[in-house]
């Protein structure tokens, strides 16, 4: 059904290069991830289980939870979407050949893997997110709880490795050498470890998806160029054609699904970097508002220093920060090249 219809030659252009893209990005990623990069996700991977010890299991349980609730939610809606336009796709470009056949397999499979490292990568960040938000809300109600409660309930099962806090299990563990400072020192310290362990994670997870994400960046903007400008020439030059109508629903839709993983990536990067590096100003609030003693107040400062020298971001390969400003210059280069396209006979 597609072929049905005279395409003007910038829209054989830009579909070519829009392949380009869509394949090296995906060649790109699975060379990257198998020979390059296989030994940095499960670094990260073990880090964060680190983390998780420090925390504690019961407090965890609560992140896992709003971990698997996303994944629930989220997989089936995206293998519905993902179904829904591989079918309309295959049914718009079948001409019945096996060459046909095998080019709309490879190029489905391909978008298939960029999207499926999008949304890994989104998930990655999430779970960054859910613990940087923890262990700051759980230090700010600490302080808050702390003029309050006098904190002596300590349990020490062996002296010669660790005990425990049973009123704030965030910090459970601390090593048997710290027994002679107080108890918030000692909280403080283990959290400047927890923050290194975090902030090394984010390095391994800037380091393992920067390339491939630096090419999906590239692919989104050049994709939806492509299929939105497609879209409004069908659209347009349907005159109530229903296949022309149909191929203009493909061709929008396809470009917004891109657009709408990109954007929701884009924005969690910026969530978790915003919630990451709102350490320093919590901190900087406990010891305006709380009646801290000095070598606490020291503890405080020497971690409030810490955070403001490791300052959460996600990048793609340092070229780009993956925040708002760059959803917004993405969505405003797609809207511009769509009218220099229009323009041009």
């Amino acid at each position: 059904m597609f072929y049905e219809f005279y395409l003007p030659e910038k829209i054989r252009l830009l579909s070519i290069i829009s392949d380009i893209f869509v394949y090296s990005t995906g060649i790109v990623t699975l060379i990257t991830s198998i020979f390059f990069n296989r030994r940095k996700l499960p670094c990260m991977l073990l880090k964060l289980t680190k983390v998780d010890e420090m925390i504690g299991p019961h407090k965890i349980k609560n992140i896992y939870k709003d971990t698997r609730l996303f994944i629930v939610r989220g997989i089936p809606v995206f293998l519905l979407l993902t179904t829904l336009i591989y079918l309309l796709g295959y049914f718009i470009r079948r001409d019945g050949t096996f060459a046909n056949f095998a080019q709309i397999y490879v190029g489905s499979s391909v978008i298939t893997i960029n999207i499926f490292i999008t949304l890994l990568y989104t998930d990655l960040i999430r779970i960054l997110n859910y613990r940087y938000k923890y262990i700051i809300d759980d230090l700010e109600e600490h302080f808050k709880v702390k003029d309050m409660a006098v904190i002596t309930d300590f349990k020490v099962p062996n002296p010669n490795y660790l005990f425990y806090c049973k009123d704030f299990p965030l910090y459970p563990t601390v090593r048997s050498n710290s027994l002679s400072v107080s108890s918030d020192s000692c909280k403080i310290d283990i959290l400047r470890y927890v923050y290194v362990q975090l902030y090394d994670s984010v390095i391994l997870l800037n380091s393992y998806f920067g390339i491939p994400i630096l090419f999906e960046i590239l692919t989104v903007i050049v994709s939806n160029v492509t299929a939105l400008y497609s879209g409004l020439y069908f659209l347009r030059a349907s005159h109530g054609d229903i296949k022309a109508g149909v191929i203009a629903f493909y061709m929008v839709f396809y470009g917004v699904q891109f657009l709408t993983a990109f954007a929701w990536f884009v924005t969690c990067c910026h969530n978790t970097s915003a919630e990451a590096n709102r350490g320093v100003t919590s901190i900087q609030r406990i010891m305006g508002c709380s009646k801290v003693n000095h070598e606490t107040s020291v503890e405080l400062e020497k971690l409030s220093s810490q955070l403001d020298k490791m300052k959460v971001q996600f990048t793609a390969c340092g070229f780009f920060s993956l925040n708002l400003p760059l959803l917004c210059t993405a969505i405003g280069l797609i809207l511009t090249y769509i009218l220099i396209a229009v323009q041009i006979n």
